[in-house]
C-alpha cells in the first residue's frame, strides 16, 4: 500500500477528494455537498489561549463575558473555509449576549499562535492546534466556565466511490484511534 500524506484547508480537502486526487481526507466540520460522504470521527474541544505573560494566563474566567475587552487572532471570514474564522467566534460572543469583538485577521496557524505567544492578542483553538506550544509553555490556557465550544472531526469520501481494501483499513484505524482520542479528551488528558 502507498500511502501519501498531504495538508490542506478544510475546503482543499473535499476538492481532493471530489477531482479524485485522494481518497480518504479529515477536515473539520461536514462538506455538505451531496457528491461525498462525511463521517464524524470526534469532537475536538476548542480552548482561548494566550501568551505566557498574559495576566489571566493559566486562569479561570467565569464567563466569556470576561473577555470582551481581548483583542482577538482569528481566521479572516473566507466562504467556504470552515477553519475556526472570526465568525466563530463572533457567534459565541453573540450566543453569550455580547456584540462584536476586536479582532486581527490572521490566514495562517502558524502566524496566528506567534502573534498570540507574543502578547498581540488571544485566540480560540483546538486543543490538538496548540498542543505543542502548551507543552513547551510558549501559550498558556485561559479557562472559561460557561464556555462549551468544539469543531467536529470528519472523514470525507467520495459518495459512491470504490475504497480498496487496503483504503477500508486505513478508515477503521481513524476510527479506532479517533475513538481513542475523544475518550482522552473528554477526560481532560
Amino acid at each position: 500500500m502507498n500511502v501519501t500524506l498531504r495538508t490542506a484547508t478544510s475546503a482543499e480537502v473535499s476538492e481532493l477528494i471530489r477531482r479524485g486526487e485522494a481518497t480518504i481526507g479529515l477536515r473539520y466540520h461536514r462538506d455538505p455537498s451531496p457528491d461525498l460522504d462525511c463521517e464524524l470521527l470526534f469532537s475536538e474541544r476548542l480552548q482561548v489561549v494566550c501568551a505566557p505573560d498574559h495576566r489571566r494566563a493559566g486562569r479561570r474566567v467565569k464567563r466569556l463575558a470576561d473577555l470582551r475587552g481581548e483583542r482577538w487572532i482569528a481566521f479572516p471570514l473566507v466562504p467556504g473555509r470552515p477553519e475556526i474564522t472570526a465568525s466563530h467566534v463572533f457567534a459565541l460572543f453573540q450566543t453569550h449576549g455580547f456584540g462584536e469583538v476586536a479582532w486581527t485577521p490572521v490566514d495562517s496557524l502558524t502566524a496566528q499562535k506567534r502573534l498570540v505567544e507574543a502578547g498581540l492578542g488571544i485566540a480560540l483553538l483546538s486543543q490538538s492546534n496548540a498542543a505543542d506550544e502548551l507543552k513547551s509553555a510558549a501559550l498558556q490556557t485561559i479557562a472559561v466556565g460557561d464556555l462549551t465550544a468544539s469543531q467536529d472531526v470528519v472523514a470525507v469520501t467520495r459518495r459512491g466511490g470504490f475504497l480498496s481494501a487496503a483504503s477500508r483499513r486505513l478508515l477503521d484505524i481513524f476510527r479506532a484511534r479517533f475513538r481513542g482520542t475523544a475518550r482522552r479528551m473528554a477526560n481532560g488528558e
